[in-house]
């Protein structure tokens, strides 16, 4: 009787250390947490509230700034029907306490193909109908909004890839104008612009994010007018050269624009000074197609009566989010 109830002791502890074995992958979760590579010319410090003329670039540090949020679309399957990896999605991730959250909290499925298509900040215009984890597709209004857009996209076959973290590689998915005035290095004396927008401009447009392939970012023209607009207001001086050059725009010094191709004579920078008082400068954007995670540098230079503009044109740097997923 001793011997039989030894065994079914014994019995009872293998029996519970197989169900943990088991039932491990259900309580291990789904988590996320960030590294990001700082953006060229980047603020310490972004949220989306601001509605002003002068834009934020996303940077690492300024990624996880308290209540800052991302939201992510995902799916997984396992060779039949696409299964909802979220209960609700978009699902949002906030940055809280010093780690990223979120709720209800998922785990991986072992063997199943993972999608994540993600996008920053969840304050943007999604439209829910067609977003999903194969094609993202957001409003940006430039009346309205003021964020550094950034899109990722991401795949996992965790059985064979490894439950690590996952990386999303956020990318820009606006452009940024940034706008410089000077006079040429022979004239010597100086002014103070006072004012300054653009006309002729893309104001609403539409982007799908997706497709073939899979991170491909499109911008359509919603709506264009030739009101002012990126209206700044202020006093600054600049004067010969580079060294007494002013940035218009405060802050990083530039706006986000929607990418769009601008035409020759078309888009025009204006720009007052006290010298001229009410008479605007007119600046013409040479024709280019402004790209998504591209920054435009125009610089204007005063000459006599001449006007001359220069573009210089940088990348912006990726941006990695990771995500650190659990069984």
């Amino acid at each position: 009787m001793k011997r039989e109830l030894l065994y079914i002791l014994a019995g009872g502890i293998l029996l519970a250390a197989c169900s943990r074995d088991a039932d491990e992958p259900t309580r291990r979760e789904l988590s996320f947490t960030t590294g990001l590579t700082d953006s060229t010319g980047a603020a310490p410090t972004n949220t989306p509230a601001a509605r002003g003329t002068d834009g934020t670039p996303v940077t690492g540090a300024g990624l996880k700034t308290e209540g800052n949020t991302f939201a992510v679309y995902s799916e997984y399957s396992l060779g039949s029907q696409p299964v909802q990896t979220f209960d609700n999605q978009p699902q949002a991730v906030t940055y809280a306490g010093g780690g990223w959250t979120y709720a209800p909290k998922k785990a991986w499925v072992n063997s199943a193909n993972y999608k994540f298509r993600a996008y920053y900040p969840s304050t943007a215009a999604v439209e829910g109908t067609t977003s999903s984890a194969n094609l993202l597709t957001v409003e940006y209004n430039i009346a309205r909004d003021n964020f550094d857009l950034l899109v990722a996209y991401a795949e996992r076959y965790p059985a064979a890839e490894g439950y690590g973290a996952v990386t999303m590689p956020f990318k820009h998915a606006l452009a940024a104008l940034r706008f410089e005035i000077k006079y040429d290095d022979d004239v010597n004396t100086t002014d103070r612009v006072t004012k300054a927008y653009l006309r002729d401009i893309c104001v609403v447009g539409l982007m799908t994010f997706g497709g073939t392939p899979s991170d491909r970012i499109v911008w359509y023209k919603s709506y264009s007018d030739t009101e002012p607009r990126y209206t700044w207001e202020g006093v600054k001086e600049f004067g010969a050269g580079n060294t007494r050059k002013a940035t218009v725009y405060d802050g990083e010094g530039i706006v986000f624009a929607i990418p769009q191709a601008v035409g020759e004579k078309t888009t025009a920078f204006h720009f007052l000074t006290e010298a001229e008082g009410n008479t605007p400068h007119v600046a013409y954007i040479p024709a280019v197609t402004w790209e998504p995670g591209k920054v435009y540098t125009y610089t204007i230079t005063l000459s006599g009566s001449a006007l001359h503009v220069a573009v210089s044109i940088k990348e912006w740097k990726t941006i990695r989010s990771n995500a650190d997923i659990y069984i």
